[in-house]
């Protein structure tokens, strides 16, 4: 029942039945037969199922927690067993209640000192073996044991020196006529020490199961005459003698396994550790070995690198005069471009200015004239290509650096709008300033300004429709001058504002506009303001159109001037 649990009730209980009916009842079947040893399995089958859930003693070795809870399964066992088979007595009438707990106690005391001493020796020996024997088979098993003894001499030698030992201790205690004279009981203690200290729990449950079983074999079996106790009483007191030598062996058994467990994990630990700082030891020898490999590699490196590194600033020095010559070669070639370009494009647009203006006298043919507006109209387009490329050709490059001056920003967009009011004539669009301050000073590039501005108004006169009106409002909010210019054109898509400072972006407007370009007038104005320290913005404007928004830093004694003309305003207010 230890060792499989409750699936074993069933033939525990029968065979206890059997056993107990054909040995002491003599084959009589009564209740007063068939009711004990029934109860008695139960009671077994508690103590075993709480030691089989709780000691587990064929899987793990003895401890002290093992013993205590071996001893609860005990008490436990016997308590029920006695309580059960007694109040059967009484309720039966064979024995009255006034004996109820003397018989109890008689009873305990037999289970206890019974199952303490038996139950171990079969955990240790029995069920072990049987199970080895079970799973290998008696060969491989007399095989193993033989194997065993040839190489363990000395335990042989333990063996033959502590049986003689008890041999002769039982002998002398328990069956010679000086034990029978006088009490020997004492020296009980010396082969169960000498078991203990040698070879700790299992010993201890060998030596202890054999002394308690030859004591209470002389005890309860021998004629009166021979044997040295006879009155029930000191029975009693051998009994609980013997349970206490056979539990004192068991535990200190089981602290002597515990303290060699201990003794030999620590000195598994110990060997473990030092095979660790061995290891350890050649693993940082090693470490270093590659650590000085590793820094001559460093040191030939380095070197290698710094010669690398002088052949690569060398070739670098190379490449930079070279594209220095290059940048210097492009500048030459853009200023001869733009010379070549633009030269025969003006002679194209004024001839044919001069053709449709008819100055020289009539053309006399109405289609020449209108070839010649068409011959304007191409050569001022192309003349607008040609100066957006280069432009953006010069700005992508090492150009020269901005040539600033103190401007006033009112002046120029007057200067701009001047400039841009032929081609805001030919669509009947009015070009409107508005200003709070006379006078917004900036520092930049006069030439570079003007030019955004220009092609600022120039998008608006392009995108807008005929009889419209363009606004260019200009102000001053904290360190920054503002120009806006707002047209009453179809805007632009707010999806595509973010795209619109791209190169060679064009969206819709041209498309709604009917007017060509390449898509690089904003993205040219862009660049301009940001290399002034600005910022160009777009935005749709409700009920009007777009409106962009220049933004630059004010001269620094103009923001100062600003700044304590907005603290007095906030003052008054």
């Amino acid at each position: 029942m230890l060792y499989y649990g409750p699936k074993s009730l069933p033939l525990v209980a029968f065979g206890y039945l059997a056993l107990n009916l054909l040995i002491w009842e003599n084959g009589a079947f009564t209740i007063y037969t068939i009711l004990p040893p029934l109860l008695n399995s139960i009671a077994s089958l508690a103590g075993a199922q709480y030691l089989h859930k709780h000691i587990e003693p064929i899987s793990r070795p003895w401890t002290l927690q093992v013993l205590a809870h071996f001893g609860v399964g005990t008490l436990l066992t016997s308590t029920l067993a006695g309580i059960s088979i007694i109040g059967f007595w009484i309720s039966s009438g064979l024995h009255p209640s006034s004996v109820f707990f003397p018989s109890l106690a008689e009873w305990m005391l037999g289970d206890v000192i019974g199952i303490s001493i038996v139950t171990p020796f079969m955990l240790v020996i029995f069920i072990p073996a049987l199970t080895l024997l079970a799973r290998n088979g008696i060969q491989t098993v007399l095989r193993q044991n033989i194997r065993f003894l040839k190489k363990n001499l000395l335990f042989l030698f333990d063996l033959f020196v502590g049986g003689s030992l008890l041999v002769c201790v039982v002998y002398l205690v328990f069956f010679s006529s000086f034990g029978q004279t006088y009490n020997l009981l004492f020296l009980n203690a010396i082969p169960v020490l000498w078991a203990v200290l040698r070879h700790g729990f299992r010993a201890a449950v060998l030596v202890a199961t054999t002394i308690a079983i030859s004591g209470l074999a002389s005890v309860l079996y021998l004629d009166e005459s021979t044997r040295f106790i006879s009155s029930r009483t000191d029975i009693y007191i051998f009994q609980l003698f013997t349970m206490i030598l056979t539990l004192a062996s068991y535990t200190l058994g089981t602290a002597i396994d515990e303290l060699r467990r201990a003794k030999k994990s620590i000195e598994r630990h110990r060997r473990e550790l030092e095979e660790t700082v061995r290891h350890r030891t050649m693993e940082l020898v090693q470490e270093n070995a590659e650590r000085r490999r590793a820094e001559d590699n460093l040191i030939r490196i380095n070197d290698m690198l710094e010669q690398r590194v002088l052949e690569r600033t060398k070739a670098l020095n190379e490449a930079r005069l070279h594209a220095e010559n290059m940048s210097e070669a492009k500048t030459q070639f853009l200023q001869n471009m733009s010379h070549e370009l633009r030269t025969p494009l003006n002679a194209v647009i004024g001839f044919s200015q001069l053709l449709t203006r008819e100055e020289l006298g009539p053309i006399g043919q109405a289609k020449y004239r209108d070839y010649a507006q068409n011959i304007h109209s191409a050569g001022s387009h192309l003349l607008s290509l040609v100066g957006d490329l280069l432009d953006m050709a010069s700005l992508t490059g090492e150009e020269r650096p901005l040539q600033k001056t103190s401007l006033n920003l009112r002046t120029l967009a007057e200067e701009a709008l001047s400039m841009s009011k032929p081609r805001a004539d030919a669509k009947n669009i009015r070009l409107v300033i508005s200003s709070h301050d006379t006078a917004i000073y900036v520092e930049a590039d006069q030439h570079r300004l003007l030019q955004v501005l220009l092609n600022l108004i120039g998008n608006a006169i392009k995108f807008s429709p005929e009889n419209s009106v363009i606004e260019i409002h200009l102000s001053q909010e904290n360190r920054d001058a503002i120009a806006q210019i707002i047209d009453q054109g179809p805007g632009i898509a707010e999806a595509d504002l973010p795209l619109v400072f791209e190169r060679f972006w064009r969206g819709n407007r041209s498309d709604i506009s009917g007017v060509g370009g390449m898509g690089l007038g904003l993205s040219i104005a862009h660049s301009l303001i940001q290399k002034h320290g600005g910022s160009l913005s777009l935005e749709n404007v409700p009920d009007k159109g777009l409106c962009a928004t220049i933004r630059l830093p004010l001269l620094a004694h103009r923001a100062a001037s600003s700044d304590a003309k907005t603290a007095h305003k906030t003052m008054l207010s």
